[in-house]
């Protein structure tokens, strides 16, 4: 997750129930190996929210450099270690990504997965975060990234540079 993802209908039906109208669905037509297709309608899923709630300076994670000028730095994310999410910055939220920190995945409110295990939605692997009271903070949290930004002017992030330089691929 979060984009590109084949989920099923029922997985469409959570998503819709906790926040209707807010992510894409795209069909897709899935076969067997046998070239019969799959009955059961599933989706490319693409996540729409996206921010940043990872208390990397609460969090077990490393920073990874990965080469000047043209990618900052990005943060590694030891799943299954501890992983402290700020509370008042998720709140209200079910399903999410991550925006600043770039964090691979996709996080979900807890009773969200509890309504996936209720309805037995297989093959995701979760791994549950702490929630703390503290504010996310860019500057606590995101440092690497915000001093990689003010040495290659992009206050906003890396979009208003790949627009001035289209020929760079990633």
């Amino acid at each position: 997750m979060p984009g590109l993802n084949a989920v099923s209908q029922r997985f469409r039906d959570l998503v819709e129930e906790f926040e209707p109208g807010t992510h894409q669905f795209f069909p897709l037509e899935l076969y067997y190996k046998n070239g019969t297709p799959v009955e059961e309608p599933f989706f490319v899923f693409n996540c729409c929210v996206s921010f940043d709630s990872l208390l990397a300076s609460r969090s077990e994670v490393k920073w990874h450099d990965l080469g000047e000028p043209l990618r900052s730095p990005r943060l590694g994310v030891l799943w299954r270690h501890r992983n402290v999410l700020s509370r008042p910055a998720i709140a209200g939220h079910h399903i999410w990504c991550s925006l600043r920190l770039r964090v691979a995945g996709l996080y979900v409110s807890d009773v969200f997965h509890d309504h996936m295990k209720r309805r037995k939605i297989r093959y995701f692997d979760a791994s549950p975060c702490e929630e703390s009271e503290e504010s996310w903070i860019a500057e606590e949290n995101a440092g690497p990234i915000l001093e990689w930004e003010a040495r290659h002017g992009l206050e906003r992030g890396m979009m208003p540079w790949l627009i001035e330089n289209p020929d760079v691929l990633f």
